[in-house]
């Protein structure tokens, strides 16, 4: 039997969370009030199927997280690419992609990957 509806909106809805606004996030806020589901960054860090997750959210929470948020690999241009994933182009999505990859593998290994490891 296939899960109702209420269920799956009630499961993605426990990766979601509501923030206020603040000037840091403007760009998530935005996303927010046009009506766009915003996820933990620890959602997308731990998700099987990224590019997915991409394309089923519209900006990632980064405050969620301050070992995230505050890590040296999280830059301006990430936290900008996080706050609104409809700016997204191929370029930012490679980049996001491979800064999850960097925190997974730092995550499992302890040793963060070098530039190499990351093309």
């Amino acid at each position: 039997a296939l899960p109702s509806k209420s269920s799956a909106s009630a499961a993605e809805s426990s990766n979601e969370v509501a923030v206020t606004p603040s000037p840091c996030r403007e760009s998530s806020s935005l996303a927010r009030r046009m009506g766009g589901k915003v996820a933990l960054v620890s959602a997308f860090i731990d998700s099987d199927s990224p590019i997915d997750f991409l394309v089923e959210h519209h900006a990632l929470e980064l405050e969620s997280d301050a070992s995230v948020s505050q890590h040296t690999s999280t830059t301006g241009d990430i936290k900008r690419l996080c706050g609104d994933f409809r700016k997204l182009n191929a370029s930012g999505a490679r980049q996001l992609l491979a800064w999850r990859f960097g925190l997974r593998f730092e995550k499992e290994t302890g040793a963060y990957p070098s530039a190499a490891q990351l093309e």
